[in-house]
């Protein structure tokens, strides 16, 4: 094992690192269920997005983070960022910062979707570049899973996300997240590459079940809302 730019670049097997990060999201999303039609345990989306990153080349500190990547969002906000940071390190803590759109203790006290979306698409330019490849990896599986229930359960899919957003709100979001993943120009081990396979695959899915509804127009309504929203998100509540 050595280390590159402060990075440990072997991940041929599980560190003590990663064991502690699995651990700690064991222990933070027991009993948890991804949204949907059909939920699952969510420790497997965690699981999940760890194993990718890790199967695409991701550093020892990039799997971890992968492991813990919504714990601030969902479990306690920036407290648990200092806890991440305590347990896992600097790096791993930072990469989990960036995955972040809310810092807030208490989930219910989050800002409005669309602000939070929004404020998240515009800071992909200046986040770190480890981050890149776990979110690759987090919005992959979140595409794939929306993906197969979609021809399963067409538009009734849309009824599990925000009432903020819908359909429109939706694919406006993880095309958006990753035009700007690609945009950073972070080589990925293809992991990028599969996420815009499958995120056409799902718009072309979704276009086929609405012949009469012009997509195209739909998302550039919803950019032209990310360009009036933008100036006014400012700082997020309870970031440090």
């Amino acid at each position: 094992m050595h280390r590159a730019g402060g990075i440990t670049t072997n991940n041929s097997f599980e560190t003590d690192r990663q064991t502690k990060a699995k651990a700690e999201a064991r222990r933070l999303f027991a009993g948890d269920f991804t949204k949907g039609l059909r939920p699952v345990p969510y420790i497997e989306h965690l699981e999940g997005v760890a194993a990718s990153v890790a199967v695409h080349g991701g550093s020892d500190e990039q799997v971890a983070a992968a492991w813990l990547h919504d714990a601030v969002e969902d479990k306690g906000g920036a407290a648990v960022l200092e806890d991440i940071r305590e347990l896992c390190g600097g790096t791993v803590s930072a990469i989990v910062d960036a995955c972040s759109d809310s810092w807030v203790e208490d989930s219910k006290d989050k800002e409005d979707w669309l602000t939070r979306k929004v404020r998240y698409i515009n800071h992909i330019a200046s986040a770190p570049p480890e981050y890149v490849i776990v979110c690759a990896a987090d919005k992959l599986d979140n595409v794939n899973r929306c993906r197969e229930d979609y021809l399963i359960d067409g538009e009734a899919l849309f009824k599990n996300f925000n009432k903020d957003s819908g359909r429109g709100g939706q694919l406006w979001y993880y095309r958006r997240v990753t035009e700007e993943l690609v945009k950073r120009g972070v080589d990925t081990g293809g992991l990028l590459e599969k996420l815009e396979s499958s995120l056409s695959e799902w718009l072309d899915a979704v276009q086929a079940k609405n012949a009469g509804i012009d997509l195209e127009s739909e998302f550039d309504g919803w950019c032209k809302t990310e360009r009036e929203t933008l100036p006014n998100v400012g700082e997020a509540p309870g970031r440090n």
